[in-house]
């Protein structure tokens, strides 16, 4: 069977000439790579009966010149019957200061999604933050950004990679909670790294 092909808006995938020293941190921190050019775990599946649904995510270059800035753009595509289409796509940057990257989607057993991502600029430590959206929403659009943790340090000589085993997933009992999890630095320091798990829904969701 052949894979159907889904079009979409166009998004710049190349970060820093695909430099894996790019998004900053404060100093003495050194720049993180964005992994731009893939889209990140997971592709979640879901069937609601009258419909299936996929969500992905994936980081995206905010910058019109040299210096890359991460944002995140994410698409639902839906299977109605007729074969799969793009339901309703989105990018997600409410600054122009911050780099949000290394994003990962969930849909919880109502139709709502919630993303969570890696934060950083020269001003802000890397840590870790969410936004939701309800079923009901305008297609395309996300509420507003929600702290799950602040970075108190910076990474310092590890390579540049940050956080790229990021995941968004349901909780299988309630079909309802969403589960974060992702790294970050409680303290400044090489390969010294913590994990944050987090959790939350979205209102009425029961």
């Amino acid at each position: 069977m052949a894979i159907p092909q889904v079009n979409a808006p166009e998004f710049d995938a190349n970060f820093c000439n695909f430099s894996r020293a790019c998004i900053p941190q404060p100093r003495p921190g050194e720049k993180l790579d964005s992994l731009g050019q893939f889209t990140m775990y997971r592709a979640m599946y879901r069937n609601f009966g009258t419909h299936e649904s996929i969500v992905i995510s994936h980081a995206t270059d905010m910058a019109s010149n040299a210096k890359s800035r991460g944002g995140i753009r994410w698409a639902e595509l839906r299977d109605n019957g007729g074969g799969w289409i793009l339901h309703q796509t989105g990018t997600f940057s409410p600054d122009t200061s911050n780099s949000r990257w290394l994003p990962s989607i969930a849909q919880d057993k109502q139709g709502n999604i919630a993303i969570g991502y890696s934060i950083s600029s020269t001003g802000t430590n890397p840590g870790v933050r969410y936004a939701t959206r309800s079923a009901g929403d305008t297609l395309g659009t996300m509420g507003s950004e929600q702290v799950l943790v602040n970075g108190g340090g910076v990474q310092q000589s590890s390579g540049n990679r940050w956080g790229d085993y990021a995941s968004m997933s349901v909780d299988p009992v309630d079909g309802c909670t969403f589960w974060f999890t992702t790294e970050y630095y409680a303290n400044s320091g090489s390969f010294d790294f913590k994990t944050r798990i987090g959790s939350f829904k979205q209102p009425g969701c029961i």
